[in-house]
């Protein structure tokens, strides 16, 4: 189930047919981060944001990035990034995953942003073009990792949030996917399914 092509690939994203990883994390949450920033300027971001997990996919495959002028820093950043790992071998890029339990059944789905190894181990990695929340992004890892192990792909041994910055910095932050984490997050998949908050 790897990924390897060029940069036309169309890349399936959610569908809303199930529960996405980023609707359960929300329904964790007593605050929304979100609620309080305008809808142009979260939709402004978004736009970078989506632009830059493109140009990101592109440059883990080899291929070129195309910056804009919203976007350079951040593609700066992530090839700063890159160039400080060195060697990965990517696994999965951008790829849409579902989640079902001992019966089949789907519970949610999501798109992970890359997992990859690296020095023997295997890292599940998440791209942010804004600042790192910690719970709301430990919570998203938790989400794909349940993915990545549910669909027998491999076992990530170290889980980072690359944080990327306008001026192409970035920072790795090591998030902890424990097991409390896990069976919380399965919960709230669980009660929402049921049609409960979690």
């Amino acid at each position: 189930m790897t990924l390897i092509g060029g940069p036309e690939k169309i890349v399936p994203r959610y569908d809303g047919s199930t529960f996405s990883v980023t609707q359960i994390c929300r329904t964790m949450s007593d605050v929304d981060p979100f609620a309080f920033v305008a809808a142009s300027v979260l939709a402004r971001k978004g736009k970078i944001g989506t632009e830059v997990h493109a140009q990101a996919h592109n440059l883990v495959l080899g291929y070129p990035a195309m910056t804009g002028d919203e976007t350079t820093g951040y593609i700066d950043a992530v090839i700063s990034f890159l160039d400080t790992v060195g060697d990965i071998t990517p696994i999965l890029i951008e790829e849409f995953l579902l989640y079902r339990d001992i019966n089949g059944k789907v519970i949610f789905g999501g798109t992970l942003d890359l997992l990859f190894g690296w020095r023997s181990k295997v890292i599940l990695l998440d791209w942010k073009s804004r600042k790192l929340m910690r719970d709301s992004d430990t919570r998203q890892l938790t989400g794909y990792d349940l993915l990545v192990n549910s669909n027998d792909i491999a076992e990530p041994d170290l889980h980072w949030v690359i944080e990327l910055r306008s001026n192409g910095t970035f920072r790795k932050h090591d998030i902890a996917v424990t097991e409390r984490s896990r069976v919380a997050f399965l919960r709230a998949a669980t009660e929402l399914q049921q049609g409960g908050k979690a």
